[in-house]
């Protein structure tokens, strides 16, 4: 499936002077829940949710009620100043939310949210603009900000939305898709404390994309300046598009998909394949999953060139091989993938190839039940202690704790697991443990040390803090 979704980024939108649609059946309660209080109170928190429907773009008031954008507003008497301009002030704090509800009309719907301060979209009277990470002039480039984006039709278009860090990772947050009629519950995201996701990211990713980390966001390459035209690593991906480029100059490329072969060859520089050709892509092409990736095989051989499976197309639909076969790959989608809820996330354009994306789309039209957002905290409440005696270079760390499981990060793989309380007796022995994820299922809420024995006989322990 290919991305679904309007992509608003500076495009200026028709406004329509139609009065707004009526809000009524189909609508549905979008919920937040701010686990973030250390850092942010509900007062600090915004959210804007923009769409647009019925041929007209609007915002949502604290009411869940769809209002049209007026070009007048941003000179209302509420309106935020910000570098010397002025804007509309419609982002809803958490705090005085009524009754916030999704309109039962949404294309290119995104739910913003921000903390501290609230983002600002410039309105005209023709139009809005969004955030836009690669503008430092941008209204919000101070501003920490994060959003979540769907498409939902009522009795037309079946609810279908998705986490993204396709731009940017502004912080961590799970979001839980709920209809009670079909029995589904699914839920996408990261949970893992904001401190903990940064410390992850830079422990495994190497120096190009640590450039990518700032202190409101950490940016997807195809938006970092490093990675762009006359950036250091503007040609960081070469060595590996040349390496896939000389393979099949003088090897056949064969590729199955169902019941569909698609055969090729690169002659004279060109890529030359059943159906189509593509000239040779750039780092950009890569990562912004544009250029030379037209045609029907575009999108997977770009998917293939971020998850590093370019040369293998056997590999191409084999996620066990992604991110592990080549030294060149997107390290930054990679992180999300290693942290995201079932693997998924959407760290690149086309990481909807193969399924491997954060996107949930439901079976039928009707609303949900809630919609539900998850704010997690910033700072981590876990500590790590490591006996005197553990060599240095290999102490475990906590990555996050979700609701029923931690997942450790260390470079020997952990054995076995038992729990202690706090004056160092066995509550539990044998936690079940599978790659590094140890679950905490039936463990109640309280303080902790962890027991951990390594492959290589080594013990460590860790306190850690279960909330519930």
């Amino acid at each position: 499936m290919k991305k679904i979704f309007f992509i608003l980024t500076t495009t200026i939108f028709f406004l329509s002077t139609t009065n707004i649609f009526a809000q009524d059946d189909g609508t549905f309660p979008i919920i937040f829940k701010n686990l973030a209080t250390e850092s942010f109170a509900d007062s600090q928190i915004y959210v804007y949710l923009i769409g647009n429907g019925n041929g007209m773009n609007y915002h949502v008031d604290k009411n869940g009620v769809p209002q049209p954008f007026r070009a007048a507003d941003n000179n209302a008497p509420d309106h935020i100043t910000r570098n010397g301009k002025n804007y509309v002030n419609y982002a809803v704090r958490l705090s005085d939310m009524q009754n916030f509800r999704s309109p039962a009309a949404v294309a290119g719907g995104r739910i913003y949210i921000s903390l501290g301060e609230p983002v600002v979209l410039p309105v005209t009277d023709n139009g809005f603009a969004v955030p836009d990470v690669n503008n430092p002039s941008d209204p919000n480039s101070n501003i920490c900000w994060d959003f979540y984006e769907y498409t939902y039709f009522y009795q037309k278009v079946p609810f279908g939305g998705n986490t993204t860090q396709v731009d940017a990772f502004g912080f961590p947050m799970t979001v839980q898709i709920k209809q009670t009629s079909s029995n589904y519950d699914q839920t996408v995201g990261i949970p893992m404390a904001r401190d903990k996701v940064y410390e992850y990211y830079e422990s495994r990713v190497s120096e190009p994309f640590k450039s990518c980390i700032g202190p409101n966001r950490i940016v997807a390459p195809r938006s970092a300046k490093s990675f762009s035209k006359g950036g250091a690593y503007e040609n960081y991906m070469q060595p590996y598009i040349d390496s896939v480029w000389d393979y099949f100059t003088t090897n056949q490329f064969v590729w199955k998909r169902g019941n569909q072969t698609i055969t090729g060859q690169v002659v004279n520089g060109v890529f030359q394949y059943t159906g189509g050709s593509m000239r040779k892509p750039t780092t950009n092409d890569v990562f912004a999953c544009i250029g030379a990736f037209t045609g029907a095989l575009g999108a997977d051989f770009s998917a293939a060139f971020n998850r590093g499976v370019a040369k293998t197309p056997d590999d191409w639909y084999n996620p066990s091989k992604y991110y592990v076969s080549s030294p060149y790959k997107n390290e930054f989608a990679m992180v999300w993938h290693e942290i995201g809820l079932q693997k998924r996330a959407y760290g690149f354009a086309y990481d909807d190839v193969n399924d491997q994306s954060s996107v949930k789309i439901l079976g039928n039209s009707n609303p949900l039940t809630s919609l539900t957002i998850t704010i997690y905290p910033f700072k981590s409440q876990t500590k790590t202690i490591f006996p005197k005696n553990k060599k240095a270079n290999n102490k475990p760390a906590i990555c996050y704790i979700a609701d029923e499981q931690i997942l450790f990060q260390s470079t020997v793989p952990i054995e076995s697991v038992s729990l202690l309380s706090i004056n160092g007796k066995i509550v539990m022995k044998n936690l079940s443990i599978n790659k590094n994820i140890i679950n905490t299922n039936g463990v109640a809420k309280g303080i902790y040390y962890m027991k951990l024995k390594d492959k290589e006989g080594y013990n460590h322990i860790v306190k850690f803090i279960k909330k519930g």
